[in-house]
């Protein structure tokens, strides 16, 4: 709660030399301010200094009077001392103290506990809780103020929209307007996203659809050529079963022939036996060297067939190792290499025998023609043999390019695969995107939606605080005017008036005052004149100032009123008073009263004189100001 308590002025307009007013210590209590003019006595108390004392109070804590007035037009026109005011006040027990000086210009705040320091004006308007509009309007009511009926309709209307800050709700409503607007166009630029999004969609779709098609195509026609490298290698495969069929089949006649030549030589050995021994053993010995030749031929001939072999296993079909063919090899070497050991061994013999030869050769010949004739029919079978492998060789060869192809036809990647999981992936990010956006879209719409609701709300909850404050201003001003004495009169407040063309409302303020006496019809302020004026005002000024309290928390305790009794009869005086009595104690502040009236001090719980001669403004029993200073740094350092 804010209370002053002392303030001190030095060369403040009619002050020149330091004054120092203490005021009551008494929370409550209804005080006269009155005033002698030694200077000019023909003017009575008038410019005796009263307003200029309370302008003091506005200038501290505002940097300016009531009329506006600052800087050189505060300062005392002799010019022989510095302007200076000092207050001492309180806000919930704590005792501050608030110096502004000009020239220089300087605003000093001392809090308690703290060093003094140099403040700006919104630093001491939320210390004490009000500002230079507010506390003309609940705190002092000069006697040149525009009091709130005397403002035109529009000025009650920006005044009215101050109290109870509807900035508040006219700024909340122009920002879900412009919130709803910005969301709307960021919808607009969202909605021509998705147009053109639906168009890349479309045409992936068609993009996806030809590049498929031409996938399909592309696997349709591998299949055609694998049916086609199949059905060659069936063929193949085929042949070469054939042509092993006919390599069996000749390997079947080489055994009998090698038979019959065995059976050969087996007649002439038993024919070389019988007609004499040492033929016989010639014709072992023959026999023998046959049978090694044989033997060295087949095993030459397996060396020749083991180094021929470039494919698989003629007769398993099966791949034939390297290393095994080299093994195979080496043994048929060491075969031959026995074979030849053995040879030498018994042409020796023969050698030793050739005498013995000889004897047998006629018959060795008829039986050598015999064997030279299937050994001819063997070689040409043998040969047919090698031609069929050689055969077989080729088909292997050309069946396992074949298969190389067919293993590169199945291999071979789709070139169309990947652009379609290309397009398939942005598709289905498209999709996502579309649904992303159309989704926000949606969101932004809503909240569009809920901007313009709110938009609504805001106003009508502004309306409704209009509405709710204008029935309590409406009570507020009624029940001064009974206290004013005023009985039977009643104020209305309206902000709409019809147009004169009728064509809606213009949205004003309006004051309308009805009485008993003109059958309650509701007459506008400004019809009213005289004595009844000046109460209607007085009501609507404590209306005013009860609905700012009342509003914004701030119950100050001290109240000024400078000559409020112009153009009252001396009725409409007394009830004033006894109003403003009845006001200081049952709102439990001081009501100070300046008039230039000779009023019943009796009114009154103390009256004070400010006196104006040669030196200036004075109070009757001022304090050095000194005194104060230090009362105000003794309570502060407390």
């Amino acid at each position: 709660m804010f209370r002053i308590s002392k303030i001190a002025i030095e060369g403040f307009k009619s002050f020149g030399s330091d004054q120092i007013f203490v005021f009551p210590k008494e929370v409550a209590g209804f005080y006269l301010i009155g005033g002698v003019n030694k200077v000019e006595p023909d003017l009575g108390p008038n410019g005796s200094g009263k307003s200029s004392f309370l302008d003091s109070l506005v200038f501290c804590l505002f940097g300016k009077t009531a009329r506006g007035l600052r800087a050189k037009d505060v300062a005392n026109r002799s010019g022989q001392f510095e302007t200076s005011v000092c207050m001492e006040f309180e806000i919930d027990g704590r005792l501050y103290g608030l110096t502004r000086t000009w020239n220089p210009n300087s605003l000093v705040l001392d809090e308690p506990g703290q060093s003094p320091k140099l403040v700006e004006q919104y630093q001491v308007d939320a210390l004490i809780g009000t500002n230079y509009d507010l506390f003309l309007k609940t705190v002092l009511f000069g006697q040149f103020q525009v009091f709130f009926f005397d403002e035109n309709p529009a000025d009650k209307l920006r005044v009215m929209s101050s109290i109870l800050e509807l900035t508040t709700w006219d700024n909340a409503t122009a920002r879900s307007r412009s919130l709803g607007k910005e969301l709307h166009d960021i919808s607009s630029r969202e909605q021509l996203e998705v147009a053109k999004l639906d168009g890349e969609f479309a045409a992936l779709d068609g993009q996806r659809a030809k590049v498929n098609e031409m996938r399909i195509s592309f696997e349709t026609e591998r299949s055609e050529q694998m049916v086609y490298r199949k059905a060659e290698i069936e063929t193949i495969k085929s042949n070469v079963s054939s042509l092993s069929e006919t390599e069996a089949k000749h390997k079947i006649t080489i055994d009998a022939i090698n038979t019959k030549l065995s059976k050969k030589g087996t007649l002439l050995e038993i024919l070389l036996r019988s007609k004499k021994k040492n033929s016989e053993i010639q014709i072992e010995i023959q026999k023998a060297i046959g049978i090694l030749e044989e033997r060295l031929f087949q095993a030459n001939n397996k060396d020749e067939k083991i180094s021929s072999i470039s494919g698989p296993c003629p007769f398993c079909d099966q791949a034939v190792p390297a290393s095994h063919k080299k093994r195979i090899s080496k043994l048929v070497e060491e075969e031959r290499n026995g074979i030849r050991e053995e040879l030498k061994m018994l042409r020796i013999q023969e050698e030793g025998n050739a005498v013995k030869s000889k004897e047998i050769e006629k018959g060795e010949k008829d039986i050598q023609k015999e064997f030279t004739a299937f050994k001819k029919s063997l070689e040409d079978l043998e040969e047919r043999t090698n031609n069929i492998k050689t055969k077989i060789a080729v088909q292997n060869e050309s069946l396992s390019r074949l298969q190389l192809a067919l293993k590169d036809i199945k291999s071979q990647a789709n070139p169309y695969t990947d652009n379609l999981a290309r397009l398939t992936k942005k598709h289905g990010e498209t999709s996502v995107l579309l649904e992303t956006k159309r989704a926000k879209i949606r969101t932004l719409n809503s909240d569009v939606a809920n901007c313009e609701f709110w938009a609504e709300k805001f106003k009508e909850i502004r309306l409704w605080v209009v509405e709710q404050a204008l029935t309590e201003l409406e009570m507020h001003v009624n029940n001064a005017l009974v206290e004013l004495g005023l009985i039977g009169y009643t104020v209305r407040f309206d902000i709409e008036k019809p147009r004169a063309d009728g064509s809606g409302v213009i949205k004003s303020f309006h004051v309308l005052i009805s009485n008993k006496a003109n059958s309650l019809e509701s007459i506008p302020w400004e019809s009213w004149s005289g004595g009844e004026t000046q109460r209607l005002r007085l009501a609507g000024t404590i209306g005013i100032a009860d609905l700012i309290s009342s509003r914004h928390g701030f119950f100050p305790t001290l109240e000024f009123w400078d000559e409020p009794t112009a153009h009252l009869s001396q009725e409409g005086i007394e009830d004033l008073l006894v109003f403003l009595g009845t006001r200081a104690k049952t709102r439990n502040k001081q009501v100070w009263l300046v008039d230039h009236r000779s009023l019943n001090a009796g009114d009154f719980d103390g009256v004070i004189t400010i006196v104006k001669d040669e030196d200036g403004s004075h109070f009757q029993q001022p304090q050095p100001r000194t005194a104060v200073r230090r009362q105000l740094s003794t309570s502060n350092s407390s």
